[in-house]
């Protein structure tokens, strides 16, 4: 395995194999809360780029126009430029 993708208390790191991501899949579900379902995607990420929404963001609607549009996520989210938008619209 190469170098962690996730930090914090999980340690991750980038799949080069598909038994790569069958254990990270054991880690997740070994610190979940709940028993849930983990599916894991074949190494040609079928299934991502099948159902991948990308580039992901955030945005403001209103009347059928775009009244924000946020930066490509995940890190470009900013949840606050958003509240606050939503925040000062209800203001109004």
């Amino acid at each position: 395995m190469e170098r962690p993708n996730f930090s914090g208390n999980l340690e991750i790191a980038t799949h080069t194999v598909l038994e790569d991501r069958l254990e990270a899949a054991k880690i997740l579900s070994a610190n979940m809360d709940k028993d849930q379902a983990i599916l894991v995607d074949t190494m040609h990420n079928y299934a991502s780029l099948a159902y991948g929404a990308l580039p992901e963001r955030l945005y403001v609607v209103l009347d059928g126009q775009i009244v924000l549009e946020g930066k490509q996520g995940p890190f470009g989210y900013n949840l606050g430029e958003i509240e606050t938008y939503l925040e000062h619209f209800g203001s109004i």
